[in-house]
């Protein structure tokens, strides 16, 4: 049979958005959506979310998840809204009180919740059987037990002392600015603010709009000692700050940062986020309450950037993409907490983003005999390949001459359908009334070229109906110099359909003749 042979894949490089489509690695994609880099170098489709619950009792806001607390045996997810604060088991919320708490702590066998930052003084705490409000409690945007004291921020709301690290009476989180429970001012006049803290290496991270300290001490706070660690970098507001075993990850503007011993590594220089800040037709005048965050689903590190969702593998080092449905709209989902499973999969457990939107969310991280509520899209698109002939397992680059494409086809695990797309990268091209039917007249460029995007070349391969590996084949002959290629699969999120996956493409061609005088 004519042509040779090139094998793409395993595409274990993940999305790169920064560079030319044509100039990135040959083991990076363009696109990568509910898909996410294997340990086996493949593709594997993202495990699926569902709808928790569609209105907890008395909520008129949308639902903030903030801890997993233990009390007495029992497991309980807590989470607050402007209602009050609430908890769960796994089924539905039960209303606690009426306090609005941002962040709350487990010690001494309680859940203690601080009021929000600019409230009056009053917040609660909870033992699992009896719900009791405390007075002395003092506003606050993050909260910590350290070294026995409950420490807190004041975070981006707060209007006075916002530099202000306060803590508590040793074993005794309910006293504060008495005894020795008082407080440090962290660069106080430098015009920012203190957002977020976190224990590091036995001593406190303290993050601020534009830098970050770590404070340290033996026996007593005031003792302590305050160091400057990174002069430029902090945290851009609530909830970009999280800690994943030895490294700490912060979300500083539109970069995701990677602390490890106090080196500060960017990890999404090939990732910008894209700004997309569209909001659903429902609920009507919904707005965003938290724009972007960072959040931990297993040992992915979630990045939400308004309506955009990134993930990034920690193992595999890599990024792609997650879409979640909008039927019960799942991809306004917020940030996330694990309850912990002995005998199935973890769950992890999310409000919604959208301001007056009260849904709230579970993701399992695996499959099971969950299903989303509408089938999961998973895609994925090369680079603009002007490579051929795969000698000793290198890949040449021939941009200067045309190929003939043979036929071309893909590894999957899937028990669905298929489809693949090759596009050849063409300066001119032609275009059907078909293809130029799906755009409005608005979307037209110019008689001589009506559309911009070149048109891909379709073709499906019909669903095997078992969960199984196969090679799927495209007969589609094809004359190139640059193509790209893009497989499209679905799964519902139970074992039945998935997780999918796709192992590599093979392009079956040979190199033909030189570019003619001029571009092509």
């Amino acid at each position: 049979m004519p042509g040779q042979e090139l094998r793409l894949g395993p595409f274990i490089g993940g999305i790169n958005l920064f560079s030319d489509p044509g100039a990135i690695a040959d083991t990076e994609m363009t696109s990568c959506i509910n898909f996410e880099v294997g340990l086996d170098g493949s593709l594997v489709s993202r495990p699926p979310i569902s709808l928790h619950q569609a209105s907890p009792p008395s909520a008129t806001s949308c639902m903030k998840v903030l801890l997993l607390a233990t009390l007495n045996g029992t497991q309980y997810i807590i989470g607050s809204n402007g209602q009050g604060v609430y908890q769960t088991t796994g089924g539905a919320w039960t209303l606690l009180g009426s306090i609005a708490s941002d962040t709350a702590v487990q010690y001494n066998n309680k859940v203690w919740f601080f009021p929000k930052a600019n409230a009056a003084a009053g917040g609660a705490t909870w033992d699992g059987t009896t719900y009791a409000t405390l007075s002395t409690l003092p506003g606050a945007s993050s909260a910590l037990i350290y070294k026995e004291r409950a420490w807190i921020v004041p975070g981006t709301t707060a209007t006075s002392n916002t530099a202000r690290l306060q803590y508590s009476l040793t074993a005794d989180p309910s006293s504060w600015n008495t005894g020795d429970a008082t407080f440090i001012d962290i660069s106080p006049g430098d015009g920012k603010r203190l957002i977020d803290l976190v224990i590091y290496q036995d001593n406190i991270m303290l993050f601020k709009e534009d830098s970050t300290y770590v404070l340290s001490f033996d026996s007593v706070p005031s003792s302590s000692s305050l160091k400057k660690v990174n002069s430029v970098i902090g945290a851009s507001g609530f909830n970009c700050v999280v800690q994943f075993e030895n490294s700490v990850f912060v979300l500083y503007h539109t970069a995701v940062y990677e602390i490890v011993n106090y080196h500060w590594t960017k990890l999404n220089i090939k990732v910008p986020p894209v700004y997309d800040n569209t909001t659903p037709a429902s609920p009507v005048g919904a707005t965003y309450a938290l724009p972007y965050f960072l959040t931990l689903f297993g040992d992915r590190l979630v990045f939400r950037y308004y309506r955009k969702i990134y993930s990034f593998g920690i193992r595999t080092r890599t990024w792609t993409e997650f879409q979640f449905s909008l039927t019960n709209n799942e991809q306004w989902v917020g940030t996330l907490v694990r309850m912990p499973s002995n005998s199935g999969l973890d769950v992890y457990y999310g409000g919604s983003i959208l301001s007056n939107d009260v849904r709230t969310f579970s993701l399992q991280d695996g499959y099971s005999n969950v299903t989303e509520s509408s089938t999961i899209a998973c895609s994925m698109q090369t680079k603009n390949f002007d490579s051929a002939y795969g000698r000793r397992y290198r890949i040449f680059s021939f941009g200067q001459r045309y190929k003939k494409m043979h036929w071309w086809g893909a590894t999957v695990l899937t028990s669905t359908a298929v489809t693949g797309i090759v596009t050849p990268i063409v300066t001119n091209f032609s275009v059907t009334w078909l293809q130029a039917k799906q755009y409005t007249w608005s979307q037209l460029n110019t008689w001589g070229q009506p559309i911009l995007a070149v048109p891909g070349i379709s073709t499906t391969w019909s669903a095997p109906g078992s969960l199984a590996q196969h090679f799927v084949k495209f007969a589609k002959s094809l004359r190139y110099r640059q193509v790209s290629f893009q497989i499209q699969m679905t799964t519902d999120g139970s074992l039945s359909t998935g997780p999918i996956k796709l192992f590599g493409i093979v392009n079956v061609m040979e190199v033909k003749q030189v570019v003619t005088e001029g571009s092509n």
